[in-house]
């Protein structure tokens, strides 16, 4: 176990080294950049047990883990982060609350853009800091366990896990939630259901709904019970807005696909000269086109005044 952990040390201060070698536009630059540090920073303030240096130092270790994410749009990768640290959550890393996936955007030649994604373990966060949640949570279901469930004037679920190490295959997930004032809340989801709406996502064969099946089963069903639960306008925000870009609902998800090869797509002729041979209007649009992730509420307040993530591009 020590020896893994400093391996993942070692990771990110590799990735942080070469920061430094590598141009100021390039997703690597963001971990020496004192305004992207800054600006981090004061979004992180409001949640004081989510320290900068190790928020960074998570994300870094995450592009270590994932080199695709080294081929993103700088402008996309900053967006995510931020919306992150205003959340209060760990991108990648043990805890699985934000996930990064990269996604294709056609209309710019291929480029790799950056996707946030909640993980089920940040769902479960954000639903508690309402205060009016006591409990909550999801289970997947496997064939060889007992399982009842009925629902009426008073819903019943009795879950029995099998004790064999083998206990089957997933056939089914179910959510609990228990509020302050003894009320409660219950949902079972088919895996049938479930995988219908991995099947509408973006990101159905790629980042965590082929890393970790499970937990994102559980997130859909948390996802489900949402509109009935006591959340704050923060959570209940960050979740519909999740939803949307998992499904492309968004006019900028619109454009982009699941990410499944080697390596970036080779410009078509038209993208590439936008891109790189272009005029200097649209290479600047380019490299400053929003990214394609939905701004969170502290960020969508802040678009009045201007563009949240200007102080992000170089």
């Amino acid at each position: 176990m020590a020896a893994g952990l400093k391996d993942k040390v070692d990771q990110a201060g590799t990735t942080q080294a070469l920061a430094q070698t590598r141009p100021a536009s390039t997703v690597l630059s963001v971990f020496q950049d004192v305004a992207v540090k800054a600006r981090l920073a004061v979004a992180l303030n409001s949640h004081p047990g989510l320290a900068l240096d190790r928020f960074l130092m998570v994300a870094s270790t995450e592009c270590s883990r994932n080199p695709k994410l080294l081929q993103c749009t700088r402008g996309s990768f900053l967006q995510a982060l931020e919306m992150s640290a205003h959340l209060g959550l760990e991108v990648g890393g043990p805890l699985g609350h934000f996930y990064l996936v990269p996604f294709k955007n056609n209309k710019r030649g291929g480029r790799l853009e950056v996707v946030p994604i909640l993980g089920y373990k940040g769902i479960i966060v954000l639903a508690r800091r309402s205060g009016q949640i006591s409990d909550i949570g999801a289970r997947p279901v496997y064939a060889k366990d007992f399982f009842e469930w009925e629902y009426g004037l008073e819903d019943r679920l009795v879950h029995r896990p099998a004790m064999d190490k083998d206990r089957g295959e997933i056939v089914a997930f179910y959510g609990i939630a228990r509020f302050t004032n003894g009320g409660r809340q219950m949902l079972t989801m088919s895996k049938s259901e479930v995988d219908s709406f991995r099947g509408r996502s973006r990101a159905s064969d790629d980042g965590p709904w082929k890393t970790d099946y499970a937990p994102m089963g559980s997130k859909t069903v948390i996802r489900r019970m949402a509109p009935y639960l006591p959340l704050t306008v923060e959570a209940s925000s960050a979740i519909a807005e999740d939803e949307e870009r998992e499904l492309g609902l968004t006019p900028e998800m619109a454009d982009l696909t699941g990410y499944d090869g080697d390596g970036v797509d080779e410009p078509n002729a038209k993208g590439e000269a936008a891109a790189e041979g272009g005029d200097a209007k649209s290479k600047e649009q380019a490299a400053q086109t929003p990214p394609s992730a939905a701004p969170s509420p502290e960020v969508a307040k802040g678009e009045a005044a201007g563009d949240p993530g200007a102080a992000f591009r170089s």
